[in-house]
């Protein structure tokens, strides 16, 4: 899955927009497919908007997509899957993040050695 991941992150850098074969299954992503058919022919994609909660602002003009929350309050097993999946992409780029920042403060603190010795 690291490698899906370094791919995905590669991608993003390269062409800012994260592209991985296989980075679904065939089957979740039909299951996926199969679900946002039924919420649009059942009318249950909500209008998005800005904002979240109490101060949520829909305006078409600025934001004309429908949308559907992936949480576990629907207990549909893909939809789970799929956002574990997602959680564990964010983790691995944090962490890359993470690994980079340390490199980075690493060198600078060797370059200001290096520099005054």
């Amino acid at each position: 899955m690291h490698v899906i991941f370094d791919t995905l992150i590669d991608s993003f850098i390269e062409n800012k927009i994260g592209i991985a074969q296989h980075f679904l299954s065939e089957s979740l992503a039909l299951h996926l497919k199969e679900n946002l058919v039924f919420l649009y022919r059942d009318s249950q994609l909500k209008s998005a908007g800005t904002g979240e909660h109490t101060v949520l602002k829909i305006n078409n003009l600025s934001r004309g997509d429908k949308i559907h929350w992936l949480d576990r309050k629907n207990n549909n097993i893909q939809k789970i899957h799929f956002s574990i999946l997602w959680m564990t992409l964010c983790y691995t780029l944090i962490q890359t993040i993470i690994l980079a920042l340390r490199v980075m403060n690493f060198i600078i603190r060797y370059m200001k050695k290096e520099v005054f010795i």
